[in-house]
């Protein structure tokens, strides 16, 4: 008799050590490292917005969830006297006409202010890299490698630290997204077509950032 997908994907689990008490997740962002990212946002925005020189001195940013960040701009925008903005599930509809100067400004402003947070922007310091980056390779690889699936070329640790995470186990492509529309030339072969449920693809109790928003 054979096994079923979910006793398989539990016996791979099982022999991989995936089935563990997980590690304290490193600490978050400082307040210091979160202002140095607002600050870097309205650096960005206001260098690439050809209106540089009517950048205000006095933009305090403030950080909200991933989810109220179309609310918290469309609600400055609107108070500033231009309605044609909507919040539309997270993110933001205009009919307005941007190629106005004022309207264009109060849009730069509203932006700069009001940004995702950090963490949920997908923003983690280094302690937190590190941490991903000892997961990926105790944990998730040799959970991949033991249930024959195959796993992408390792950046080192240092490159992994400088693109701010940039490397993942998984084959090009093949992030969750992908699973999900079933565009993996291999997920056929994970039970139930879920490899987060087979392997771990993210340390537990810490946000991935590819499923914020």
């Amino acid at each position: 008799m054979g096994l079923k997908p979910a006793a398989v994907a539990l016996a791979l689990l099982t022999l991989t050590g995936c089935v563990q008490v997980a590690r304290s997740p490193a600490p978050g962002l400082s307040d210091a490292a979160r202002m140095t990212y607002g600050e870097q946002n309205l650096d960005r925005f206001w260098n690439q917005s050809g209106l540089e020189d009517r950048r205000p001195a006095d933009i305090e940013v403030a950080f909200v969830d991933a989810q109220a960040w179309g609310d918290a701009v469309v609600d400055c925008i609107t108070s500033a006297g231009y309605p044609g903005y909507t919040s539309v599930g997270g993110g933001i509809s205009y009919s307005g006409d941007q190629s106005l100067p004022d309207e264009r400004y109060t849009m730069l402003v509203c932006l700069s202010r009001w940004q995702v947070d950090p963490e949920q922007a997908g923003v983690l310091n280094n302690a937190q890299l590190n941490y991903v980056y000892d997961y990926f390779r105790d944990v998730t690889v040799p959970c991949m490698a033991l249930a024959g699936l195959p796993v992408t070329e390792a950046q080192t640790r240092a490159q992994f630290i400088e693109t701010g995470g940039y490397w993942r186990p998984y084959a090009a492509g093949d992030d969750l997204s992908s699973f999900d529309l079933g565009q993996s030339p291999w997920y056929r072969s994970v039970p139930n077509n879920d490899l987060a449920a087979l392997c771990p693809t993210w340390p537990p109790g810490l946000s991935d950032p590819r499923q914020q928003g």
